[in-house]
């Protein structure tokens, strides 16, 4: 789940009922769009709702922003430069102190780039839900060792190691070192999908 700050949660809610005004949709055809119950919707608006990092990445997919623009400002767009932005965002924390994940940049394109650092406390574990086809990740380790279970296989990466596979696959992040883990995890996602224009679908 998300980091539950209060602030947060109100950004993200305000942000997403915004977009989808400008558009013009209702709750419900947000909720279709994203592949979510309309009651989510309504809560997540409500800003008393916590939610998934999954599910923020369905509903940006849905409006067509990138993650930033949900959860912090605006994207700059055609090539501007953004701003330095000297720590990410704080959007997840494990159950062990010094586990916590923090987003560094995010950019609409096709595919559009997400770019997150995490870390873990020693024994930590992650288990993402997956993301419909399309999502690509990235792991690069920068310091401590990382076991990564995907689809019943198991591979160690010590640091400076990277791997990169599908995310629509069943898989797990666990800190199996004997200090902390720190990686660079990065997330391409493509947006062409079906026409979800039609009614009834």
């Amino acid at each position: 789940m998300l980091f539950n700050s209060q602030s947060l949660l109100e950004t993200l809610s305000g942000n997403i009922r915004r977009h989808r005004l400008a558009r013009d949709w209702s709750q419900r055809e947000l909720a279709r769009r994203a592949d979510l119950s309309q009651r989510m919707v309504q809560m997540i608006e409500s800003g008393r709702n916590n939610i998934s990092l999954t599910t923020v990445c369905r509903i940006a997919d849905a409006l067509e922003v990138s993650f930033h623009d949900l959860v912090g400002g605006s994207t700059p767009r055609n090539g501007f430069l953004s701003e330095v932005r000297e720590q990410g965002i704080h959007l997840w924390h494990g159950s062990n102190p010094g586990t916590e994940a923090n987003l560094l940049e995010s950019f609409l394109a096709d595919p559009s780039v997400e770019v997150w650092e995490w870390a873990f406390a020693a024994g930590e574990r992650y288990r993402p839900e997956p993301i419909p086809q399309g999502t690509r990740e990235m792991i690069y380790v920068v310091e401590g060792e990382l076991t990564l279970e995907h689809e019943n296989r198991t591979r160690i990466l010590k640091a400076f190691d990277s791997i990169s596979f599908p995310s629509d696959r069943q898989h797990e992040l666990v800190n199996t070192g004997p200090g902390p883990l720190r990686l660079i995890w990065m997330f391409t996602i493509t947006r062409s999908r079906p026409d979800l224009s039609a009614p009834g679908r």
